[in-house]
């Protein structure tokens, strides 16, 4: 490639010099010649006054011979005379003195010959070739031998910056091929240098690191994906398989024992429900943009019903869950199907590490800098979440306590979900708690502004 990138580079820049040099030579070879005809023609423009002096002191054209020779010489053109009937009379070619001139057009100046009355008596024809023509050879010598010099110069520059342009150019192209090619063997680590100077090439070099990150991150998410699901799958289907081979073996014979066989497998299979309603919410987060349909929703209305919603779920756990008072003219605009399942979400996950005898609020108030924002909060008095593990919470996959969790039921992709679903609004999520045993944790949506 960087053979072929040079030989263009040659092509066109010799092309381009060809073109440059021709059309050079044609115009300095047309204003010179210009130029050259102009500038004799000013000498010879004394020719008709001389002659006709001399015609009227020696009333007799053949005196006029002698000045013709010498004023050809002097002027450096052919010189012939002609009289009022067109016969040559004097000229630098003495072999024409006697013929007559049938068309003085030919000639490259006419000029008029005039007594003192302005009587027209004859005329000078001019010929300029044989001096323009000689001057124009040894200044276009001289000018084609410094333009071949100009164009040998130029082009070993040319061809330098040839060189140095193709392998600036391909060698971050030749690292960025080599890079793909990891990337497609499945080295998700591999980086390319980008080059120097803010260009393309650099703005593609940081596009290919940021997407062999991003495509390591998949494959981080996918490989965490296959390990969780199949050890939170192994558990509940252990235990289903355990109890239906008890009960096909008629090693569960009595109805007390088999009503806790399917008490077990009861709570088992809720387990791997809300996994697949996790894994389901989690994929439609992909093509949540598509199918976002904002509207104003009330909040004052919109708490109660979350709380309705959750009450049994946290009356099985001796939670209160309950909102501040909010104002009935409160609006926030967003998508009321994902806004609630962002809150369903915040609330169950908040129902989960909170202990018997806990509460939970939800708050929703202006932004403080900018009332068109809205904040809405959920806070619970749970375990809390250590420093440490607070920046990580909206990972996909991500638990702060795995076993905990997986005995839960939790795959660790409830306040991921919670995060996609409020960005794909426009908005941004926060957490935060003290970290200590008790303490409780916050996180708060901040939804962006309403008209």
């Amino acid at each position: 490639m960087g053979r072929r990138l040079i030989l263009s580079y040659l092509v066109v820049i010799m092309a381009t010099i060809l073109l440059l040099s021709t059309l050079t030579y044609q115009a300095t070879r047309s204003a010179f010649r210009a130029y050259s005809l102009s500038h004799t023609a000013a000498h010879t423009e004394l020719l008709p006054a001389a002659i006709a002096y001399r015609y009227e002191t020696s009333a007799a054209w053949e005196a006029t011979q002698a000045d013709v020779s010498q004023l050809s010489i002097l002027v450096g053109t052919r010189i012939t005379v002609v009289d009022a009937t067109q016969k040559v009379v004097a000229a630098t070619r003495s072999g024409l003195i006697g013929n007559r001139i049938s068309d003085v057009s030919t000639f490259d100046q006419v000029l008029p010959i005039t007594t003192d009355e302005g009587e027209l008596i004859g005329q000078v024809l001019v010929e300029f070739s044989q001096a323009v023509n000689q001057a124009d050879r040894f200044f276009l010598s001289q000018f084609v031998q410094a333009l071949l010099l100009a164009v040998v110069g130029v082009t070993i520059i040319a061809v330098g910056l040839s060189i140095y342009l193709a392998r600036t150019i391909n060698r971050p192209l030749v690292d960025l091929s080599r890079a793909a090619r990891a990337v497609t063997q499945g080295d998700y680590a591999v980086r390319v240098e980008p080059v120097a100077q803010r260009s393309s090439l650099k703005r593609l070099g940081e596009a290919f690191n940021r997407m062999a990150a991003e495509l390591g991150s998949v494959e981080k998410l996918r490989a965490n994906l296959v390990s969780n699901v199949s050890h939170d799958l192994r558990t509940p289907l252990t235990v289903i398989n355990g109890y239906l081979e008890g009960l096909r073996s008629g090693q569960i014979a009595d109805r007390r024992t088999a009503e806790t066989a399917f008490e077990a497998m009861h709570v088992e299979l809720e387990h791997l429900k809300q996994m697949v309603n996790q894994l389901n919410q989690a994929a439609k987060v992909q093509t949540v943009s598509d199918e976002y349909q904002p509207c104003d929703i009330l909040m004052a209305p919109f708490f109660d019903q979350l709380k309705n919603r959750t009450a049994p779920l946290a009356a099985a756990r001796a939670i209160t869950v309950d909102h501040e008072v909010v104002p009935e003219d409160l609006v926030a605009l967003a998508d009321p199907h994902l806004l609630e399942q962002a809150f369903l979400n915040l609330i169950e996950n908040s129902i989960r590490h909170t202990p018997a005898g806990g509460t939970i609020k939800l708050t929703a108030s202006r932004h403080s800098s900018d009332d068109r924002f809205l904040c809405l909060g959920v806070h619970d008095t749970g375990d809390g979440i250590p420093a440490e593990k607070l920046p990580y919470i909206f990972e996909r996959f991500y638990r702060v306590d795995s076993a905990r969790n997986r005995a839960d039921g939790g795959m660790g992709l409830g306040l991921a979900i919670v995060k996609e679903f409020v960005e794909s609004c426009g908005g941004r999520v926060e957490a935060a708690s003290p970290g200590r045993l008790g303490t409780g944790t916050s996180v708060e949506l901040m939804l962006p502004p309403y008209l």
